[in-house]
């Protein structure tokens, strides 16, 4: 190979490396936006729960089916938090 030829060959080379780094960066910042949105509907629903719960505590009596589904948004807002947490650090 001619000198010529080696820095082509160069120069499209950091030309692929610069392309891959912009899509190593653009899926980063779509798997942290996965997360904020995660993040944030677990925050939602626990605190739905928490209404819920405190609500009915207050207003209704205990045997109302208003516990079940809190108790439901209680547990995805936990697995949502998990899966938060697992979309912080993509591998």
């Amino acid at each position: 190979m001619t000198q010529a030829e080696m820095e082509a060959e160069i120069t499209n080379l950091r030309a692929q490396l610069s392309r891959i780094e912009q899509e190593q960066k653009a899926r980063t910042e779509h798997w942290l936006r996965l997360e904020k949105v995660s993040r944030g509907m677990a925050v939602a629903f626990g605190l739905a729960a928490i209404v819920l719960i405190i609500g009915g505590a207050i207003f209704i009596a205990r045997s109302n089916p208003i516990f079940p589904f809190a108790l439901s948004l209680i547990l995805s807002s936990i697995t949502l938090g998990l899966l938060a947490q697992t979309l912080r650090s993509p591998s």
